[in-house]
């Protein structure tokens, strides 16, 4: 083998054993990780300047002494990871704030760990005077409880310059917490998705949720129970358009004034809800779909065992005077116990329509609803037309059905054995027909198969 050859065979022998490698493509490095200690935070706090990870490696007591902020995030693109670690405040300063987020910031996730005791806000974002809401931001895992406090979160965007908006709250729970204000407050905000998290024993002033004004909120998956406000209050406010509030529980709670379990504005849906266990000593709705409602759906919830004790109680309550609603469907529902039990005048409804033309109510039940003079199954007002009830029961309620718009429409239901009847206007004689003991039916109302029974065995 000649010398050439030989070289050939080493110099391939080298490449396959030791291949050579392009130069590999600049790729985005991963994030510099910053570690937080309770020296960093010290007595004045600790200010987020640039992108990064950053995680806390102890429990921090924040003692400022006065008016303060623990962590401030001023950078995009900042992850805070709280390492399941509490942020506390430690000496009472009053107005001290957990954490804050700069307004006009975006991609900024908040994770693992507890803010508690804090005077001012939990967590708060206000970009109402300077800048636009912040955006594409992520809390998750985050707990803020037991605090005397403006609000456990308060986000603002800016009605000029732009909402807050793509905001997801994942996994949170808010507990102990004696707001001011309100307990968890969005306002000029759009996108807002709050799942899996819980707002419990919290004694508010006034409203426990709110997001107003702000559209397209979701609440999936949670709990708002055993809160008391003294106040008039919202157990939650869903905000104006396009809300979704779906397998949610709102049970517990309490008031002494008025107090409202979920209200929707909009075209906004409600389903798979419990609304239970609420009573308040002033006017009581369990369901409130109220303002410009477009097309809202309430579906598959129960409303149960809800009382007011000096005022009205509603089960589910379609009204606004101001604006009339079109196209409201509420179905496959259940309404029991919903009770006014003070005094004259404190009237109940299971399901109660005012200004709400051409809905549908379908496949509901309503069981014993009882006010101190009208407890109706269902009441149809003046103010509805063209209304639909189709395929619904009404058992031991002291009214069964109250129908006073000549244009309702009912098909296919049963009332039974309500314990006081009111009769009204004329019988109507079409189909399948006794309707002589059952509510109030105005006159040319459009009845077919329609029976009274006895609740059954």
């Amino acid at each position: 083998m000649c010398s050439l050859t030989k070289k050939l065979i080493i110099v391939c022998t080298i490449l396959i054993t030791f291949p050579l490698h392009a130069a590999t493509p600049a790729t985005s490095s991963s994030p510099t990780t910053h570690y937080i200690y309770a020296s960093t935070i010290g007595t004045s706090g600790y200010a987020i300047t640039e992108p990064g990870y950053y995680v806390l490696t102890e429990n921090i007591p924040f003692s400022p002494g006065g008016a303060a902020t623990a962590i401030t995030i001023e950078s995009n693109f900042v992850t805070l990871d709280m390492n399941h670690h509490t942020i506390y405040l430690n000496d009472g300063s009053a107005t001290c704030r957990g954490i804050e987020i700069d307004p006009s910031l975006h991609n900024i996730t908040i994770k693992n760990g507890k803010l508690s005791g804090f005077t001012g806000y939990g967590l708060i974002s206000d970009a109402s005077s300077t800048g636009k809401g912040i955006f594409n931001i992520k809390i998750e895992n985050l707990d803020i409880t037991n605090a005397s406090c403006n609000s456990a979160v308060y986000i603002e965007g800016n009605s000029t310059n732009g909402d807050a908006h793509d905001i997801l709250f994942s996994g949170c729970t808010i507990t102990e917490i004696a707001a001011t204000s309100i307990t968890f407050y969005m306002v000029q905000a759009n996108n807002i998705t709050v799942i899996n998290s819980k707002i419990n024993n919290n004694t508010p002033t006034g409203t426990h949720v709110a997001c107003t004004p702000a559209t397209n909120c979701r609440f999936i998956n949670c709990e708002i129970s055993n809160n008391s406000s003294t106040n008039a209050a919202n157990m939650l406010n869903t905000g104006q358009h396009g809300a979704v509030v779906d397998n949610c529980i709102i049970s517990g709670n309490t008031g002494l004034n008025t107090l409202r379990g979920i209200v929707i504005s909009g075209t906004s849906i409600i389903k798979n809800c419990i609304v239970s266990g609420n009573s308040t000593v002033g006017l009581l709705h369990n369901i409130l779909l109220a303002s410009n409602l477009r097309g809202g759906h309430v579906e598959n919830c129960i409303v149960a065992d809800n009382e007011s004790t000096t005022n009205h109680a509603y089960g589910i309550y379609i009204d606004n005077s101001a604006n009339l609603y079109f196209g409201t469907i509420v179905k496959d529902c259940e309404v029991q116990n919903i009770t006014a039990i003070g005094t004259s005048g404190d009237d109940a409804f299971g399901i109660r329509l005012d200004h709400a033309d051409r809905c549908l109510v379908e496949n509901c039940m309503v069981l014993s609803v009882t006010g101190w003079d009208i407890g109706d199954g269902i009441r149809v007002n003046d103010t509805s037309e063209f209304a639909v009830i189709r395929n619904c029961e009404f058992y031991a309620n002291k009214t069964g059905f109250y129908n006073n718009d000549p244009t309702t429409i009912i098909y296919g239901c049963i009332v039974g054995n309500s314990t006081t009847n009111y009769a009204g206007g004329t019988p109507p004689t079409t189909g399948n027909n006794n309707v002589t003991n059952i509510a109030r039916l105005g006159a040319n109302t459009q009845v077919e198969k329609f029976a009274n029974v006895a609740i059954p065995s």
